[in-house]
């Protein structure tokens, strides 16, 4: 075994090196900021890295000020799922630290990805959280579907044995019909819900796939946390997300044998971005017209110089293939998304069946109805551009969120607002909290890695997931190793199947884990 801990036999064919080189170019040509990013900070360990998350550059004082509408209405929002002392203290944070991530799809808090996001954000006040940040305030997409893969908003995730062994079970809190309908919009689960979310477990339990051990440690998190009737009377699923989330996350970290929650990880406060934006067009800017975000979706100039420059933007739309939306998603009767394209002083669906008068009028009577909602684009432009917020993100966002900014600069420039183009210079977009990057494995008992679920670390007390662990494998882990197992996964997404030219099937995380050596670095640290 060489130091990297490779096997010498396959160091000397290279094959799976060769491989994960053509991923990278690859992933970098279709993400090409998220490529400098890594050749930039590649060679950084985790801990280090995460360190340049707090440093959020001062932006001119007029976006500064405007800030506090936002921080307004995320107050508002908060005190309603979260408690008037929670809000309040969460809009303390933001104002002297305009520092949010924008990763997480709006679900319960278990799936690898986003339980990973938000512990390498929170690595550099582990510890102290009471000095650097209390509060870990997640914008999270309610965009996305009920069934969606990485998040699972219909339910909970977990292995169906004991230290991550088993399949992976995916329990549904709501019927198949709504799949895929977006969370957004969706109503409360209820106590109906419940009680068929028991019998799947009990159905999956008769058939092998949940131990005995597992299938009644899930029906008591049942009981105690999503049947809890607090939980229950919350108007809709996007803020009993956000309630859950916030119960739930302190007790995902804990000592080995120990079932007490750390108090040494910032509470974590989950916010649908679309709500919120949906709150700030109305109060501020529909009847605005020196907002320029009104601007943007009303006045002749800024939206076709918008058509032009935001045309093949990720998030934004394309007009070649018919792709994305102009600003905002409309819903039908089961909440599917329903693409618009601005046309002649409308927005209008692809078959023309839908259509909504692009006026301040039409947009908040539609807004006000849940007949649309925000777009990615629109988010990030409300968020990030106007506000000013930093936003941390994924490896997809580190591009888009770039590539957009340099769109809404040269619209602002095309228009006469030189000064607040100019302005948008120092706004931080390239910052990645999410991409892949694992800190959290269980040891099975075959002495192997095991990614658990969010809702794995809260049950099973037998594994480490404490804090200073965490602390320990960032501090000795690259960013680079971090990110490498999750290539194949990454390529995936930026490459249509019809696309591929480099062949992933056989690629697994343990394989790549063990080949670059992170294999024994995480088993030495567990």
């Amino acid at each position: 075994m060489n130091p990297t801990g490779a096997p010498a036999a396959l160091l000397a064919q290279k094959p799976l090196d060769e491989t994960l080189t053509e991923l990278k170019q690859a992933i970098w040509q279709r993400r090409p900021v998220l490529g400098d990013i890594m050749q930039k900070h590649g060679q950084k360990n985790l801990f280090e890295y995460s360190k340049d998350f707090f440093d959020v550059n001062p932006l001119p004082s007029r976006i500064e000020t405007r800030r506090e509408e936002l921080i307004s209405i995320v107050e508002e929002q908060a005190r309603c799922r979260l408690g008037a002392d929670t809000a309040h203290a969460i809009a303390k944070q933001l104002r002297s630290l305009p520092l949010i991530s924008t990763a997480d799809h709006h679900a319960i808090i278990d799936n690898p990805y986003w339980v990973n996001a938000n512990l390498i954000t929170a690595l550099p006040c582990l510890g102290c959280v009471a000095d650097h940040m209390p509060y870990l305030v997640v914008f999270s997409f309610a965009s996305v579907s009920l069934n969606n893969p990485s998040g699972f908003p219909r339910g909970i995730e977990f292995h169906g044995g004991l230290h991550g062994d088993g399949p992976t079970i995916r329990l549904p809190l709501f019927p198949d019909k709504m799949k895929m309908g977006t969370v957004h919009g969706t109503r409360a689960y209820g106590r109906e819900d419940i009680e068929q979310a028991k019998k799947y477990i009990n159905n999956r339990m008769q058939a092998g796939d949940i131990c005995k051990e597992k299938g009644a440690l899930v029906h008591t998190l049942i009981d105690q946390k999503l049947a809890a009737p607090d939980i229950l009377a919350l108007p809709n699923l996007s803020e009993q997300i956000s309630a859950l989330n916030y119960r739930l996350w302190p007790s995902l970290f804990h000592a080995k044998g120990c079932s007490t929650p750390t108090k040494d990880v910032p509470d974590l406060a989950y916010l649908d971005i679309e709500t919120i934006v949906t709150q700030a067009l109305l109060r501020h800017h529909l009847h605005q017209p020196e907002s320029l975000i009104y601007k943007a979706l009303f006045d002749a100039k800024f939206v076709a110089s918008i058509c032009e420059n935001f045309d093949g933007i990720p998030g934004a739309f394309c007009l070649a293939d018919n792709s994305g939306t102009h600003f905002f998603w409309a819903v039908d009767e089961k909440l599917h998304r329903v693409r618009l394209q601005y046309e002649n002083g409308f927005l209008r669906s692809h078959d023309g069946s839908l259509s909504i008068e692009a006026t301040p009028r039409g947009i908040e009577d539609a807004l006000q109805a849940k007949r649309i909602f925000p777009s990615t684009a629109l988010c990030y432009l409300v968020v990030a551009m106007h506000y000013g917020m930093k936003c941390l993100g994924g490896f997809s966002q580190v591009h888009d969120l770039t590539v957009l900014k340099e769109a809404w600069c040269k619209v602002l420039n095309e228009c006469g607002e030189h000064e607040e183009a100019q302005g948008l210079e120092r706004l931080q977009t390239k910052e990645m909290n999410a991409g892949g990057m694992i800190l959290t494995f269980f040891r099975s008992l075959q002495d192997r890695l095991v990614i658990p679920t969010g809702i794995d670390m809260l049950l099973e007390k037998d594994q480490d997931t404490s804090p200073q662990t965490y602390i320990k494998i960032s501090q000795d882990i690259l960013l680079d190793e971090s990110m490498l197992p999750m290539v194949p996964s990454a390529y995936s997404v930026f490459y249509p199947s019809h696309e591929r030219t480099i062949d992933t099937s056989a690629l697994t995380f343990q394989e790549i884990a063990e080949y670059i050596g992170l294999n024994n670095k995480l088993l030495y640290n567990l």
